[in-house]
C-alpha cells in the first residue's frame, strides 16, 4: 500500500501470548474475552484508516505498507512496536481514602477496575490495609500482540474518499463535499454544531485533508433550517 492510501480493514486482535481475542470487527468470527476486551463484532464495520498516517500502532502500520488488497495477514507485534513497556514507575501506591474520594460509586470498586485520578486513567491493583496500587500504563503496555486482518477495499473514488478521510480523523459520518468552487467546500452534518470538541477537532480535519486530498482552501459551511412548529420531521 502507498503511503496515502485510504482503505477499509477487517481484523482481529488478539494477545498473542494467551491466544485471546482482544478486538475484533469480524462478526461472528471470534468471541471476545479478557480483560482488555473491546469487542466492536457486533458493529461489522471495517476500519477506516489513511496508510502511514500514524493513527494505528507502529508496527501495524508498517506492514500495511506492505500489504496488498484481498490477502490475509497474521503478524506478530512486539510490545516496543506496540503498545510499549510496562513502565513501573506508572504504577503508583495511593491512600485508600484518596481512591474513596475519587470515584463516583465506591461500591463498584473491584480488582481490575479502571479508575481515575487526576485525570489520569488507570486499573485497580490491589486494595488492603488502607493502601490502592493502580496501574497507569496503557492496558495493553508489555503484551505481543497478533493481528489477523485483510485490506477489504482500497478507496479510490473521490467523493468516498474525503469521506473516509473525514470520518477516520473525526469518527462521524453525513460530510458531504463539493470541489467545484474555488476550494473544498463540506457541509457539516446537522448534529455537529452541538458537539463541543468540533472546535478543536476541525483543524485536524484540515490538516488531514491538505495532506491526504491535497486540499488548499477549505471551507465548512453549515446548514441552519427554519424549525416550524408541528413540522413531520420534529413529530417522528
Amino acid at each position: 500500500m502507498e503511503k496515502g492510501s485510504v482503505i477499509q480493514i477487517e481484523y482481529a486482535l488478539y494477545d498473542a501470548e494467551a491466544d485471546i481475542v482482544i478486538e475484533t470487527n469480524r462478526a461472528g468470527e471470534h468471541e471476545c474475552a479478557g480483560e482488555e476486551c473491546t469487542d466492536t463484532s457486533h458493529d461489522a464495520r471495517p476500519l477506516t484508516t489513511i496508510v502511514g498516517s500514524g493513527r494505528l500502532i507502529p508496527g501495524f502500520e508498517e506492514h500495511l505498507e506492505e500489504a496488498e488488497e484481498g490477502e490475509d495477514y497474521s503478524i506478530d507485534i512486539p510490545a516496543e512496536k506496540g503498545y510499549g513497556a510496562k513502565d513501573p514507575d506508572l504504577i503508583e501506591t495511593i491512600t485508600q481514602d484518596r481512591l474513596l474520594a475519587a470515584v463516583p460509586d465506591p461500591r463498584s470498586l473491584q480488582i481490575g477496575s479502571p479508575v481515575t485520578i487526576n485525570n489520569r486513567t488507570g486499573v485497580l491493583q490491589l486494595l488492603a490495609a488502607g493502601r490502592a496500587r493502580i496501574d497507569f500504563n496503557h492496558p495493553l503496555a508489555g503484551k505481543t500482540l497478533r493481528y489477523e486482518y485483510t485490506v477489504t477495499k482500497v478507496i479510490k473514488d473521490e467523493q468516498e474518499r474525503l469521506s473516509a478521510i473525514v470520518e477516520s480523523l473525526t469518527g462521524r459520518s453525513g460530510f458531504s463535499f463539493d470541489t467545484s468552487g474555488e476550494g473544498l467546500t463540506i457541509t457539516l452534518p446537522d448534529d455537529l454544531r452541538y458537539d463541543a470538541r468540533w472546535a478543536s477537532t476541525k483543524f485536524d480535519v484540515v490538516g488531514g485533508l491538505r495532506e491526504h486530498a491535497g486540499a488548499e482552501t477549505i471551507i465548512f459551511r453549515e446548514i441552519h433550517p427554519i424549525r416550524v412548529a408541528g413540522d413531520a420531521s420534529e413529530e417522528e
